[in-house]
């Protein structure tokens, strides 16, 4: 057989680098496994030093590895195993979408164990990142191509245009959550040194960014503004804090003072475009009010599911809590295996911080206020990024680490 040149391989393999990220965010499935597939034939054939396959040896025979993926099997197990489905036939999770979910997991999972340089985790979290501020753009650009605003709560759905001969939306907020990643990651982007930070990453960075600040406002979602423009300039600045990077931080007063200055805005012009992110009581928003009546039949009775409510909020679908959902439709156990997970990637977040302070910090600057938007987020069925994102946070910090445990060994 015919080895290829170097060049030639290296080129392939930032294909695959590039396209398995960009679809995992983008959130399409028959995206997705296809390209896990060639990149799985591809580096089998071309037996790289690191193959892909290999890094399911290498995860096998690590404890931390092993850990970490039973909590995770654990998980999905239970959320499978006791699933019981809103309606059981529209709202159902099907055996084949629960194959696929945990295909891509455990797929993509072995690829980011196979990389062997901070850049390649920092450039996978930037593309997923990329991807769905993509898929959120091409949302909207849509909608407002064939639809006449108001937008709140009716976008049109690109994946499934149509459904039974009519037209198919999708969920604005959930739109919202997704514009807000590649901000997130541009901003987390700033605690990395020069040289370990993307290619053209303030040009995308700042063009992203802007792109997204619009594509929120054309919607008019509150959760955009909170996260981009309070809670991670907040989480960021408080990091670089920590690294002393003084002149960075100045960077981060200017999207911090966005949300005043819009506020202020808002209230001095007569006709605002911003009915809905600047005012309001956040008590009597519907998810707060939900999520309280959750929480309070939680404590009360932990073990008995719960529907949505309370009464005026009946005829919703979802909690639009992710940990709310899962105890919703599959009970007490796969909430608690959820807990358990997303405790043990933050526990190993703050374990990554002490041995790589740097990574460490760009990985919880980007953890944090992805676990907050899943918290407002469906069950994994409903809105997947997230859960992803998080899922693969967790990988590259056990990866790190193992990478630090062999160096401590070695010396």
């Amino acid at each position: 057989m015919v080895v290829p040149s170097t060049k030639n391989f290296f080129k392939s393999n930032q294909i695959f680098a590039i396209c398995i990220p960009l679809a995992a965010g983008f959130g399409i499935y028959f995206w997705i496994i296809p390209v896990l597939l060639l990149a799985l034939a591809w580096q089998y054939l071309k037996n790289d030093g690191v193959p892909f396959l290999n890094a399911g040896k290498r995860f096998g025979f690590e404890a931390q590895f092993l850990v970490f993926f039973l909590i995770l099997a654990l998980f999905l197990g239970t959320y499978r195993g006791f699933y019981v489905p809103y309606h059981p036939l529209i709202y159902g999770m099907p055996g084949r979408y629960f194959t696929i979910l945990l295909a891509i997991t455990l797929g993509v999972s072995l690829w980011i164990l196979s990389f062997k340089e901070n850049r390649q985790y920092i450039q996978f979290i930037w593309v997923f990142c990329l991807g769905t501020l993509l898929f959120s753009l091409f949302t909207i650009g849509a909608s407002l191509a064939l639809e006449p605003p108001p937008y709140y709560g009716r976008l049109v759905n690109i994946l499934t245009p149509t459904v039974f001969g009519a037209r198919s939306y999708i969920n604005s907020p959930g739109i919202s959550n997704l514009l807000c990643f590649f901000p997130i990651a541009f901003m987390a982007g700033l605690l990395l040194k020069p040289e370990q930070r993307p290619r053209g990453f303030w040009f995308l960075g700042l063009l992203g960014f802007a792109l997204s600040l619009v594509a929120a406002t054309v919607i008019n979602q509150r959760s955009y503004f909170a996260v981009t423009l309070l809670i991670t300039p907040i989480v960021v600045g408080l990091f670089l804090v920590i690294q002393r990077a003084w002149r960075t931080l100045a960077w981060m007063l200017i999207p911090f003072a966005c949300y005043p200055s819009l506020w202020l805005a808002n209230s001095l012009l007569p006709n605002s475009p911003w009915t809905r992110f600047l005012n309001g009581d956040i008590t009597n928003d519907a998810r707060f009010q939900m999520l309280s009546y959750w929480f309070s039949h939680l404590i009360k009775d932990p073990f008995t599911r719960i529907e949505v409510g309370p009464a005026q909020w009946q005829d919703l679908q979802w909690f639009h809590n992710f940990f709310a959902d899962v105890h919703r439709f599959s009970g007490f156990w796969s909430l608690a295996a959820a807990l358990l997970l997303f405790g043990f990637i933050f526990y190993k977040l703050i374990l990554l911080i002490r041995t790589n302070q740097t990574m460490g910090l760009f990985l919880t600057a980007i953890a944090i206020p992805i676990f907050l938007i899943m918290n407002t987020s469906v069950a994994p069925e409903g809105e997947r990024q997230p859960f992803f994102l998080l899922i693969f946070i967790g990988v590259i910090c056990e990866k790190l680490l193992a990478f630090h445990k062999k160096n401590l060994v070695s010396t």
